[in-house]
């Protein structure tokens, strides 16, 4: 396993900002954080393109069964003046990711969290952002601005598995996420261009990281999972 990803038994003592969708994958990392003993906070990002944050909400009055009803949620509208050229990018999720990486960033600064969690699972690692090569890049530009990233769902090597474990449980298996109106299906590149758009894309979050404090990240909600 990768020096960027945490075996589900470690505890990290200054708790960590879970980058949550309610989908399979980010709910098995925010489940294990918390079964480790680390205090998570959930943050959730909506824009216009994405829909049914109702599901997200189905999500997290479930998860009152296995996290703790004072656990945070904050649900945040997707930053787009990030503070840096966007213009290079192909049509792939590499765009979204580096406003998560933002929002999420700005928030962890706010609640003084300096780990970093996103529901990156190695069967998904077809996907652009959840390539070696850009978890691996991703890591670094966080580490230098004094930020971990955490993948406690990583290991998982199959939707089967994750839905197994979100059985396992108690929670449905259902991938209970907002629906992307402009990204229905992967988009495959070449391994040249790959490497050039997560070049481009670390250096881009470099860019926007350098500039935190002049990002604005509207909180749409901010409430503990019990009142959800």
């Amino acid at each position: 396993m990768m020096d960027w990803s945490v075996l589900p038994a470690m505890r990290l003592e200054a708790g960590c900002a879970v980058m949550f969708s309610g989908g399979r994958d980010s709910t098995i990392a925010a489940a294990r954080l918390s079964q480790a003993g680390t205090t998570t906070f959930l943050i959730t990002i909506s824009s216009g393109h994405l829909v049914g944050i109702q599901r997200v909400r189905q999500r997290i009055r479930e998860m009152n069964a296995i996290l703790p009803p004072s656990t945070r949620w904050l649900h945040v509208k997707q930053p787009m003046a990030l503070k840096t050229d966007t213009s290079f990018y192909e049509k792939t999720c590499l765009p979204c990711h580096h406003s998560y990486v933002v929002a999420s960033s700005v928030l962890a600064a706010r609640l003084k969290i300096p780990n970093l969690a996103f529901g990156y699972a190695s069967y998904q690692s077809s996907w652009p952002e959840q390539s070696p090569i850009a978890i691996t890049r991703l890591s670094s530009i966080l580490a230098r601005h004094g930020i971990k990233l955490v993948l406690p769902a990583y290991d998982l090597i199959s939707r089967e598995e994750a839905e197994k474990t979100l059985q396992k449980l108690g929670l449905s298996s259902e991938s209970l996420e907002q629906k992307c109106l402009q990204q229905v299906s992967n988009v495959s590149l070449s391994d040249d261009i790959l490497r050039q758009q997560v070049d481009l894309w670390g250096s881009a979050i470099d860019a926007s990281i350098s500039k935190l404090s002049e990002i604005e990240v509207e909180v749409l909600e901010d409430t503990m999972i019990e009142n959800v």
